[in-house]
Order: structure tokens, then C-alpha cells, then sequence
């Protein structure tokens, strides 16, 4: 996590990080139902950060191992897939990111955001 988003995410606050990324995970979900070829990552980025911030009670730079080893897994099992198939599985990630961020469930929450960075880094390459 780049040091200077989880700065902006810290100086929001917590209910602005909420509101935020209420909105940021509707507009990310609404962009892969749209379909397009735009990069996701950076979303993906900072819909993570936003999380981590509810999650965590402030945004860190997630380089523990166990953030590491999810990204890298999410990374992994995308590049077996073809485009399609890729953009298809981040879809269902952000979906599952919504419903867990809608039930409060932030840690769970943060997972699905860590799979889905992981899966829209992958997105337009190979």
C-alpha cells in the first residue's frame, strides 16, 4: 500500500472513509458489470485502503504476511485464467466485497478487496 493513500485515507476520518467507500465499491461493481477496458488496480487500491482503515482502525501499508500471501494467491489464480474469465471472477469478488461490507463485516470485507486487487493487477496482461 502506497504510504501516501493510507495517509489521505487516515486524514478522512473514519464515517468519511465509511461513506466513501460505500460509494467507491457501487461504482467499482458498476464498472465491471459495464464491462471496458479501463484498469481496475487503482480502484481496487483504494476501495483496499478505505477497508483496511474500518478493519484495522486506520490504514496501514498491509505488508504483513498474511496480506502478502493472499494478494499473491489471488495473483496466481487469475493468470491461469483467460481475460474473460479474469474480469468474470473480479466481478464476483466485488460482489462479495459489497455484501460483506453491507453486513459490517469489514475484516471478510478486506479479504475480498485484497483478492480483488490481486485479480484486477492482472487484468490486460499476458
Amino acid at each position: 500500500m502506497p504510504a501516501e493513500v493510507a495517509e489521505m485515507v487516515n486524514e478522512q476520518g473514519r464515517e468519511r472513509a465509511y461513506d466513501l467507500v460505500w460509494q467507491d465499491i457501487r461504482r467499482f461493481e458498476g464498472a465491471l458489470e459495464r464491462g471496458g477496458s479501463q484498469s481496475f488496480d487503482d480502484q481496487a487500491l483504494i476501495i483496499l485502503s478505505r477497508i483496511n482503515r474500518l478493519a484495522e482502525g486506520k490504514a496501514s501499508a498491509m505488508k504483513s504476511e498474511g496480506f502478502q500471501e493472499i494478494l499473491l494467491a489471488a495473483e496466481q489464480e487469475a493468470r491461469i485464467l483467460t481475460i474473460p474469465e479474469r474480469h468474470n471472477l473480479l466481478h464476483e469478488t466485488a460482489t462479495r466485497l459489497r455484501i460483506a461490507f453491507d453486513a459490517g463485516a469489514f475484516s471478510d470485507a478486506q479479504q475480498h478487496a485484497l483478492r480483488a486487487l490481486g485479480y484486477a493487477r492482472t487484468l490486460g496482461t499476458d
